[in-house]
Order: C-alpha cells, then sequence, then structure tokens
C-alpha cells in the first residue's frame, strides 16, 4: 500500500539508511484579499481539498489581519469567515498547480530549505506533515479493523 506519506518520504530520504535530504523542499504561500463567509467558496478551502486529493503536502491557517482599512477583532477570526492562508510543499520540481490551486489566490511568498526557512514555515510544515501521518494512521486503523 503506497500512500502520500511514503511517496513523501521516497523522495525526501532514504528509509533504509534512515537519512534525509532536506535542501530540495521548497514551499509557496497563498492568500486570498476578501472574507468568504459560504466556506464551500473559499478559495483556500478549495485549493486545500483539491491539493490534499493530489497527494501535495499543504496545509491551511486562519490569519488575524490589521491592514488599513480592515481591522479584524479576536471573535471574527475565530470563525470560519476570516482571512485564511494556504501553504503549500513539496520536493524537487514543483507539481502543475493550475488546476489545484483556485485562480483568486495570489502568491505572497515562496522559498526553499537552501534560502531558510523561518520559524513560522518550519512550525506549518510540521503541521502538515502531522496531518498526512495523522490521516495516513486514520485510514490504516480503518483499513486493519475492516478485515
Amino acid at each position: 500500500m503506497f500512500s502520500p506519506l511514503h511517496s513523501w518520504w521516497q523522495k525526501v530520504g532514504d528509509p533504509k539508511r534512515n537519512e534525509a535530504d532536506l535542501n530540495g523542499i521548497k514551499w509557496r504561500r497563498l492568500c486570498v484579499d476578501s472574507v468568504f463567509i459560504d466556506p464551500l467558496e473559499d478559495p483556500v478551502l478549495k485549493s486545500y481539498s483539491k491539493c490534499l486529493s493530489a497527494g501535495i503536502l499543504t496545509v491551511w491557517r486562519k490569519v488575524l489581519v490589521q491592514r488599513a482599512g480592515i481591522h479584524q477583532t479576536i471573535q471574527e477570526s475565530n470563525s470560519l469567515s476570516c482571512f485564511k492562508e494556504l501553504w503549500i510543499f513539496w520536493y524537487g520540481e514543483g507539481p502543475d498547480f493550475s488546476g489545484l490551486v483556485e485562480s483568486s489566490l495570489t502568491e505572497a511568498e515562496q522559498g526553499s530549505w537552501e534560502s531558510g526557512l523561518s520559524y513560522e514555515c518550519r512550525t506549518l510544515l510540521f503541521k502538515a506533515l502531522h496531518n498526512l501521518i495523522e490521516r495516513y494512521r486514520a485510514c490504516f486503523y480503518d483499513l486493519k479493523n475492516f478485515s
């Protein structure tokens, strides 16, 4: 059984030697300039779902925005109708994002392991890996109990 977790580890390292080459890890941060009330219409959540379905390591998060003319309170950020960011991680050559990322999302930032990962980026990479492991574990647990 091959999973996104297995394919990610195959690209990053050699599990037999317990080594990993992290220099090929790259990432993009995408955001949208408006708030969507309906989660089914939210471009961040739609893109997140498409990336997960394609086996791409991704994570989204809420962002408290304090820009000119836009002031978001803590209570507003506790709902799904708030500003969000989509972070996408991959190894090596980037996948074709044309069918995965909604056109209303704009690239706010991109980088790689070689250029350095901020604390924020490292924690979101860990969160994305943790979510992937949890999904794989839940899937494996369901299959194990099914038979």
